[in-house]
């Protein structure tokens, strides 16, 4: 088996883990435009989301997960 990506030295995974599930899902996948929109938690581009990857899951596997933002606490 490939040796698996560390988290903690290889910081910029983000394409790679895209390439690996796309290549996974067979090349492409098509994805609603309304899921690149603003929301109410962040940005379009996602960048207040974290993805966690988990490789004690699902031995020989690797899960990646979207972590949505904290959200705050509203005003009164």
């Amino acid at each position: 088996m490939t040796e698996l990506p560390d988290p903690q030295t290889d910081h910029d995974l983000s394409h790679g883990w895209l390439v690996a599930v796309l290549m996974h899902l067979g090349g492409s996948v098509d994805l609603p435009v309304e899921l690149f929109q603003r929301d109410v938690l962040g940005p379009p581009d996602g960048s207040l989301y974290q993805v966690l990857m988990n490789t004690t899951v699902v031995p020989g596997k690797i899960r990646f997960s979207v972590i949505s933002p904290p959200i705050a606490p509203r005003e009164s």
